[in-house]
């Protein structure tokens, strides 16, 4: 069951677990809702292979008011028709009563009522978080994770495996984020008056070092028009400590590694990041068996293989029929390497042979070809 927010007012049993269907029509619908409120909503990656869901998480960022920096809590309850919310900062709670009948449309209205059963008054629930992020801070994270070997944005704190778009989550939660920076949810709570109020919190981080900033300080500068101008958040830096010797190539990458390091055990990943270059490497070894497959097909059955063997002198477009029929009757491009491989080729080239006479294909002279044909794959 989810609704453990709601756990001092309402029951787990108010709280069913949510069938895959039901979660992905839920999640598109209160997005378009939230999108309306915010110009940026995400939410993390769902397991695919998962049975079912607990709960519904959110996390927002930039409210399309300019005039305020974060949506009311009831307003968003609200927009949801929420029956209770439990406001946080940052993350805030709704129970969203599941109308009656809710999950007929998906064939599951057994299944609803099933649930209904278990709570006196019949009535069920999703519960859906909002975790609220401000934009500064999440850019001027996201930019003290990258110099750490770390990934930080709307989806929480990731780390690269091996090649970039290959990542494996830390954590979503932005309170244990921040535990692990070493970074006060307290002073994130109270809030910011200006900016550099949030850059003066971010060196408060551990992983906080003005020389890693260095090399972008003292990097040529573009024309403004071309995207020269510096992060704020570089700015402040220079303007704090500017100058701190650049931390070496060397340097750095041992740094990220060891913070890497760090965070895995920290959020108790090692195994799952084993697993995930586990993973990469078994997907790069079957990559790299499809590719010796596909050179070893191109060697042995291939357009100007079967042009040599049918005597077709460069008439492309009859070599492509014969190999369409041979690939027909033989099961296909491996089936034919394998009969080669196990008879020989000969085997083969008589069947082109056979099916060039069956199809009443004649070669042509060189001089009646199309002055530009290339041979078929």
């Amino acid at each position: 069951m989810g609704g453990s927010a709601f756990a001092e007012r309402l029951s787990a049993e108010a709280f069913p677990r949510l069938p895959p269907v039901v979660y992905y029509a839920l999640k598109a619908h209160l997005m378009l809702l939230l999108q309306q409120e915010y110009l940026y909503v995400g939410v993390p990656r769902e397991d695919p292979q998962k049975p079912d869901h607990g709960d519904l998480d959110f996390i927002v960022t930039q409210p399309r008011d300019t005039d305020t920096t974060c949506v009311p809590n009831e307003s968003i309850k609200a927009l949801f028709g929420a029956f209770d919310v439990i406001s946080g900062n940052p993350t805030t709670n709704y129970a969203v009563p599941v109308e009656d009948g809710e999950w007929e449309q998906y064939g599951l209205l057994e299944l609803e009522n099933s649930f209904r059963a278990k709570c006196a008054d019949r009535k069920i629930y999703y519960q859906v978080s909002s975790t609220y992020m401000s934009v500064k801070v999440m850019k001027s994270g996201r930019l003290l994770a990258r110099k750490n070997g770390l990934s930080f944005g709307l989806l929480g704190l990731k780390v690269e495996v091996a090649k970039r778009e290959n990542y494996l989550r830390l954590s979503l939660s932005f309170e244990h984020i921040l535990q692990f920076f070493g970074l006060s949810i307290d002073t994130y709570n109270a809030g910011f008056n200006c900016k550099d109020d949030i850059f003066r919190w971010l060196t408060t981080s551990k992983y906080f070092d003005p020389s890693l900033f260095q090399s972008d300080i003292l990097a040529p500068r573009r024309p403004k028009r071309e995207g020269g101008r510096l992060d704020a958040f570089i700015e402040f830096v220079a303007r704090l400590q500017p100058n701190s010797t650049p931390t070496t190539m060397e340097g750095l990458e041992a740094r990220k590694k060891r913070v890497v390091d760090e965070a895995l055990t920290f959020f108790d990943k090692h195994q799952a990041y084993r697993d995930k270059w586990r993973e990469y490497e078994e997907q790069q070894e079957a990559r790299r068996r499809a590719d010796e497959e596909r050179a070893k097909v191109r060697k042995i059955w291939s357009g100007s293989r079967v042009n040599d063997w049918a005597e077709m002198n460069g008439y492309w477009s009859g070599v492509k029929k014969i190999m369409d029929v041979v690939r027909l009757q033989l099961g296909g491009d491996d089936a034919i390497v394998a009969i080669v491989n196990e008879q020989g080729e000969e085997s083969v080239r008589t069947l082109v042979i056979q099916v060039r006479d069956q199809l009443g294909i004649v070669p042509r002279k060189p001089e009646e070809l199309p002055p530009t044909t290339t041979p078929p794959a």
